[in-house]
């Protein structure tokens, strides 16, 4: 089961005793913590399943892409995203709070989103500017 990530994902997020040792696995093997009480509609795409995280009411729709070093978390409302189906999560971007995913929408590397964002939408965070460090131009 280890070669088998979104298999545990679905298993910890049900809960009991199952679920704990679910969770634990994907602590150890993955880096991963997927809360009981996160609902996913059918098994995660998990193309590099590293340092993912999923709150507890979290919830994900089917066939949904999460790259490495994802969280999908509450916010200080205690409120939790919902993802549509056929979202993407490129890596290490961050949805918190109640933001509600549209289906088919495409969330950007290192993106932040704490708001709705439509279906068929891509958020993605502009590049990074470049910059010099004294004397080295």
């Amino acid at each position: 089961m280890a070669n088998k990530p979104e298999k545990l994902f679905i298993l910890a997020s049900r809960g009991g005793f199952g679920g704990r040792l679910a969770r634990k696995l994907l602590r150890v093997l993955f880096s991963c913590d997927v809360s009981p009480g996160a609902e996913f509609s059918g098994p995660p795409n998990l193309h590099h399943p590293l340092g993912i995280v999923v709150g507890m009411g979290a919830v994900i729709g089917h066939n949904v892409t999460i790259y490495q070093g994802v969280t999908i978390g509450g916010g200080r409302s205690g409120k939790y995203p919902k993802i549509g189906d056929n979202v993407i999560i490129y890596a290490n971007a961050t949805i918190i709070g109640g933001a509600v995913i549209g289906a088919n929408a495409i969330i950007g590397a290192n993106a932040f989103v704490v708001g709705d964002v439509p279906a068929n939408a891509v958020v993605k965070v502009p590049p990074s500017p470049i910059s010099y460090r004294e004397n080295q131009k």
